[in-house]
């Protein structure tokens, strides 16, 4: 099932598509042949902080390149229970749904803080072997950040009994600094419910790089040969400057593929 929204004769036309588990928002530029699937940070949505999923893919589209996007679960519209690995499962899944619905020749990943950790899901798609690209971090957390961040939430009591994280008020000082390595807008989570056992398997699936090409601050600790660097040191990208200027880069890398 495609629900068209908007489509523009000639553009990209915008739809939802269904998968197993969340409706896929898809930019499709006619005759599409390449494809970038964005995995945002638990915590955020599919839109991004400051727009940057929305930015991006409307920028690869603009290129000629497929770009979908959708919520992890228990973030933004979905109503499932946030488990990491039902978020494995989406990953995977919207993948194969991209390649065998679109026909595409190559589909690129591209993760963003915590989302980093998901990137080895996209190898369990049956489709992966024929269609593997790039897998891209956007500023990914050392995983001893995300277990700093459990621990400054456990002892400003944002941990329940039954390891249910729930943010109260707004986070500030250190608190604030792990949510943004993490990749979420500190000023938005408020009220934000995640399991500590999904934050701890992220932290455990970022202990090694599963990706290709790193992008983000000047600041932020590499770990990979491959770099993009837009940004002095916000890992956030609140800057429009420094959205434009990844956007930019990141599409004329993603259409060079992996040569």
């Amino acid at each position: 099932m495609c629900l068209m929204l908007n489509p523009v004769e000639g553009a990209a036309g915008t739809g939802l598509w269904s998968t197993a588990y969340e409706p896929l928002l898809v930019d499709a530029p006619p005759g599409a042949e390449t494809g970038v699937l964005f995995v945002h940070a638990p915590g955020e949505n599919r839109t991004g902080g400051n727009y940057l999923f929305a930015g991006l893919a409307r920028a690869m589209a603009a290129e000629g390149m497929l770009a979908a996007r959708f919520d992890l679960a228990g973030c933004g519209e979905s109503l499932r229970e946030p488990e990491f690995e039902v978020w494995e499962a989406q990953v995977a899944d919207a993948l194969d749904l991209l390649a065998t619905r679109a026909g595409l020749r190559r589909v690129h990943v591209v993760a963003r803080g915590a989302g980093a950790a998901l990137l080895p899901a996209a190898s369990r798609s049956v489709a992966w072997p024929r269609v593997a690209g790039l897998r891209v971090a956007l500023s990914p957390p050392l995983p001893r950040t995300l277990l700093d961040l459990l621990d400054l939430l456990d002892l400003g009591g944002h941990v329940d009994d039954s390891g249910e994280v729930t943010v109260r008020g707004v986070p500030s000082g250190a608190l604030a600094a792990c949510w943004a390595a993490a990749g979420v807008e500190p000023n938005l989570i408020g009220g934000l419910s995640l399991p500590t056992a999904a934050l701890r398997a992220c932290a455990a699936g970022l202990a090694r790089p599963a990706w290709d090409v790193e992008a983000g601050a000047a600041t932020q600790p590499f770990r990979v040969p491959e770099r993009i660097v837009v940004t002095e040191a916000d890992p956030l990208l609140r800057l429009q400057a420094a959205r434009i200027a990844l956007a930019a880069l990141l599409t004329r890398r993603l259409s060079q593929g992996e040569s």
